[in-house]
């Protein structure tokens, strides 16, 4: 996969997407698959698509404008000499390759030659499986930042999160809050009890993971 070098030694790709040519930045630091600026692609030609609307480009801490965005299948995509099916894609701010597409291959970047040589070490195809939200954590404080917008999704950005199956998050030092930030209480659970604190008003609201964009 050829690339040129931009700043900071940054690799960046260039690949056709529908009608236009994109640059993608090879981002290990990026924990999602892809994200694609809305001018670069509108997600309103795809078929399969799920409206969002929060931040999730700020880290595990702060707190940024939310934006409307979405999350998309696209039927194809070309990276080098291979196409790749099916994949999700997030709208976003930048154009990014991330860590949890690359994590199903092992690579070399060759700098003196511009090249990426990928060996694919597992089959792990694209799929979106989630409980309809993410959070950020807010002076050590947990507050849902980001939603899908499905129908009837009851969680609303800014709410607090008092605690999740039990698990007390809205007292927390900066210890414990990098620990619920990097071993989520939610992670590998099926259905989820969230308690939050929205307006002053305390409410209890049971969740269950779901597989979006199948």
């Amino acid at each position: 996969m050829p690339f040129e070098q931009r700043a900071q030694k940054t690799p960046v790709i260039k690949t056709p997407l529908r009608d236009k040519n994109i640059e993608l930045t090879f981002d290990t630091g990026f924990s999602g698959r892809f994200e694609i600026t809305e001018k670069d692609f509108d997600p309103a030609k795809a078929v399969r698509k799920i409206e969002t609307f929060g931040t999730h480009s700020t880290g595990a801490f702060g707190a940024a404008v939310p934006v409307a965005g979405a999350v998309f299948r696209l039927d194809s995509l070309t990276l080098g000499n291979k196409i790749f099916t099916d994949e999700i894609i997030s709208t976003g701010t930048s154009n990014l390759i991330g860590n949890e597409f690359l994590r199903d291959f092992s690579f070399i970047l060759d700098w003196k030659n511009n090249r990426i040589y990928m060996k694919p070490v597992r089959d792990n195809p694209a799929r979106l499986e989630s409980f309809g939200f993410t959070y950020r954590f807010v002076e050590r404080k947990p507050v849902v930042a980001f939603i899908f917008k499905d129908e009837n999704f009851p969680l609303k950005i800014g709410d607090s999160i008092i605690s999740i199956n039990g698990v007390m998050l809205d007292h927390l030092d900066e210890a414990t809050a990098c620990h619920y930030f990097m071993n989520r209480v939610e992670r590998d659970q099926k259905a989820i009890l969230v308690k939050i604190n929205r307006d002053g008003n305390i409410l209890d609201f049971k969740l269950e993971r779901k597989a979006y964009l199948n």
